[in-house]
């Protein structure tokens, strides 16, 4: 499951800014990408048969912004990776 995660940085203790994170069946964080911005709003995916690209496009309120993030960077990380 994909979430789209808003977090102000120094709003709370950890705060690191806003993200795309993938969650597994069972709830685990499997990965996460930073978001160009704190305030993501909102999430959509987009796939062009042209190319066979797969993107998360997210709007990002606090730059008024519409990004785009390449779904290959948010396949799972395994912790040996890391």
């Amino acid at each position: 499951m994909y979430v789209a995660r808003a977090d102000l940085t120094g709003a709370m203790p950890g705060s690191m800014g806003g993200c795309i994170c993938l969650i597994n069946e069972v709830g685990e964080i499997m990965n996460e990408v930073a978001t160009p911005g704190p305030e993501v709003f909102g999430m959509c995916f987009d796939f062009d048969n042209e190319d066979e690209t797969a993107r998360v496009m997210i709007t990002e309120r606090s730059t008024k912004t519409v990004w785009q993030i390449q779904l290959t960077d948010l396949q799972p990380v395994i912790a040996d990776e890391v």
